[in-house]
């Protein structure tokens, strides 16, 4: 694993991000579709979902209506890093422990 997969976090690989806007536009299409009758496994073929999501997404279209299939804020809690801060980590750590001050990279190792 790699230092920057570490710092991104659990869940996707390192540089690829959920993209809401398109995931929003997914859901949206599939309630136009739901709204002119299409039966939910047609529709989750055309989307490319699980047809279980789709039925999900026409509960949600029933009871709320389209605003609920809209996208969610970002999940979890916010970063408190910055993105320059992690970068500054990374190549602290690229630069390996000699040059943080550390004799050599064996110093916690051997207890020394």
């Amino acid at each position: 694993m790699t230092i920057s997969a570490i710092l991104s976090g659990m869940g996707h690989p390192a540089g690829v991000k959920r993209d809401r806007v398109k995931l929003e536009q997914r859901r949206l299409k599939a309630a136009k579709l739901l709204n002119r009758g299409v039966a939910e496994a047609e529709v989750a073929r055309r989307v490319g979902v699980h047809r279980q999501s789709v039925n999900r997404w026409a509960r949600q279209l029933k009871q709320d209506g389209a605003g609920a299939l809209k996208r969610a804020h970002r999940a979890g809690r916010p970063p408190k890093l910055t993105a320059a801060d992690r970068q500054r980590i990374v190549q602290g750590l690229k630069r390996g422990p000699e040059a943080l001050g550390y004799g050599t990279s064996l110093d916690r190792l051997a207890g020394g």
